[in-house]
C-alpha cells in the first residue's frame, strides 16, 4: 500500500471535518445538528417497527397510519400503550398471539437431503436428530 492509498487515521478524518458539520453519504456535508435529526427520526421509525412486528402487526404500513405519530415523537414512551390500543380496537390487524422473539428453537429437517450436505452438515444432522 503507497502512501497516496493509505486510509486516513481517526485524527486526520476529525481534522477535516468542518467544526459543526458532519458528513452524510448522499448530502455531504450538512450541519451537525441536521444529521442528529435525522439518525433520531430514523431510530424513532425503527422503534415503532418493532413494536408493531413484537405484536405481530400484519401489515406495518397499516398499523402505522393508525398511531398519532406526532404525539408518539413528543411522548415515546407511550408507545407501547399506543400500539395495545390500536392492538384492542383493530384486532383484525394483528395475529391472535404476538410474536415471540426469544425462546425458539427451530426444529430438525425430517426429509434432509444427505446426499448434497457436507460432511459437517451430515453430522450435526445426526447429532441433532439423535437429541430429538
Amino acid at each position: 500500500m503507497n502512501e497516496e492509498t493509505k486510509p486516513l487515521t481517526a485524527e486526520e478524518l476529525s481534522a477535516l471535518i468542518p467544526e459543526g458539520y458532519a458528513l452524510v453519504e448522499k448530502e455531504g456535508w450538512i450541519p451537525r445538528e441536521q444529521a442528529e435529526e435525522q439518525i433520531r427520526a430514523l431510530t424513532f421509525d425503527r422503534e415503532i417497527d418493532l413494536e408493531l412486528t413484537r405484536c405481530g402487526a400484519k401489515s406495518i404500513t397499516a398499523a402505522r397510519a393508525l398511531l398519532n405519530l406526532e404525539d408518539l415523537r413528543q411522548n415515546p414512551e407511550g408507545m407501547k400503550a399506543a400500539v395495545g390500543k390500536i392492538r384492542t380496537e383493530n384486532d383484525w390487524l394483528f395475529t391472535r398471539e404476538p410474536l415471540m422473539t426469544s425462546g425458539m428453537t427451530l426444529a430438525p429437517r425430517r426429509n434432509a437431503d444427505v446426499e448434497s450436505m457436507t460432511d459437517a452438515e451430515y453430522y450435526a444432522y445426526k447429532k441433532q436428530m439423535k437429541g430429538n
